[in-house]
């Protein structure tokens, strides 16, 4: 019988500084000399021996980038995409030890010793919701359990999480890897392949991933969409996608990514969100309102006849109509009816019925009505 690993969790919310930094975080703990035992946790961490060893003052390098950590999310605000997961401290009701998460609580406490972010973020951060684990038993069991949680969180069966909260987990695994950050980032299959074996997932998905990812931060970073009412919103991952992914070589071309940073073109910077509307609540009034319609552009893009593709272009560029209205109407267009077309239905039809069949059985009917409408169709379109 298969042991069942995954642990009970439980949403909860915690004071920022009820939070206890792991004092063996296994990012320091290299001898099993170094553990402390868990009734010091607290103290070392009021002490600031655990946040030293995340932070070390007086050094020149911020060798787990809490300070980076703590600029972007004083910049662009607390995105709680990635979950914090904790259990009860030992003999402590009110204290939560971290055991995912803890250069975001250390990067929090720094933030909240600034006495100049703005009252929102400050609002924001003071009580912060966590994920606990809630399983009793013996020490030994729980920590497999909270292992297995750990190693297969964030692309295994324990939560659902939406498309981009995946994309920036693998963002934020991929640049510690790489030793890159945001603006040096760039794509290297080696490191991809590291990502996709510790997440246990594709190689192909990580790229997949950080191409939307990589776009939806750009486009919502400039100032065009994070000036106005609206922004980028991880529900959106969807509709940045289709043109990434596709296979349509025209539409890669019209919304051209580079394949080494994924970041677009000033071009595709400004098509993207001229067609999705991220500048606006809700991106009401979008000609893209859904993703299938950039399969419509696609065949507007495609269209042999320079001058019917510009002029369709401009439409939904400009005019704002959607590509699958405009492509219905260049498709009416394109199709001319021949006699040859015409013997071939009626071939196609009447094959259906044979000398011998019944001519009032509902197949002999329905080939009627089918047939028949063939000709008045038909005859419409000599009217015309």
């Amino acid at each position: 019988m298969q042991e069942h690993l995954a642990p009970n969790l439980k949403d909860i919310p915690v004071k920022y500084d009820h939070l206890v930094l792991d004092a063996n975080n296994p990012r320091f703990i290299t001898r099993k000399e170094d553990q402390v035992a868990e009734e010091h946790f607290l103290e070392q961490d009021l002490n600031g021996v655990t946040k030293g060893k995340l932070f070390p003052e007086g050094k020149d390098t911020d060798l787990y980038r809490i300070e980076e950590l703590a600029n972007s999310i004083r910049q662009n605000g607390w995105l709680p995409v990635d979950s914090i997961f904790v259990r009860k401290l030992a003999h402590h009701d009110s204290f939560y030890v971290v055991l995912e998460g803890n250069r975001r609580v250390a990067a929090i406490r720094m933030l909240m010793k600034d006495p100049d972010i703005s009252t929102s973020l400050r609002k924001s951060l003071e009580t912060v919701r966590v994920m606990e684990v809630l399983d009793s038993g013996s020490k030994a069991e729980v920590q497999k359990k909270i292992t297995y949680l750990l190693g297969v969180r964030h692309h295994g069966s324990l939560k659902k999480w939406t498309p981009f909260a995946q994309a920036h987990n693998i963002f934020t695994r991929y640049i510690e890897i790489a030793h890159q950050t945001s603006d040096t980032f760039k794509w290297e299959q080696g490191v991809g392949q590291q990502v996709a074996s510790t997440l246990s997932i594709q190689l192909e998905e990580v790229e997949k991933r950080l191409k939307v990812y990589r776009v939806m931060f750009q486009v919502g970073k400039t100032p065009e969409v994070q000036d106005s009412p609206g922004g980028m919103e991880d529900r959106y991952y969807s509709i940045c996608a289709e043109p990434l992914l596709s296979p349509r070589k025209t539409l890669r071309t019209y919304i051209a990514q580079d394949e080494t940073t994924f970041l677009l073109s000033d071009d595709g910077v400004k098509r993207m969100n001229n067609l999705c509307h991220f500048n606006v609540p809700n991106r009401e009034g979008a000609p893209l309102s859904n993703p299938p319609e950039w399969r419509y552009l696609d065949k507007i893009l495609s269209d042999e006849d320079l001058e019917k593709r510009n002029v369709n272009l401009k439409k939904v560029e400009d005019e704002k109509l959607a590509p699958s209205k405009v492509w219905a109407m260049r498709a009416m267009e394109l199709f001319k009816p021949t006699w040859s077309k015409w013997l071939f239905e009626v071939d196609s039809i009447l094959k259906r019925v044979s000398l011998g069949d019944d001519f009032s059985s509902a197949k002999a009917k329905q080939t009627t009505t089918q047939l028949v409408n063939l000709i008045k169709e038909l005859d419409q379109r000599d009217l015309h």
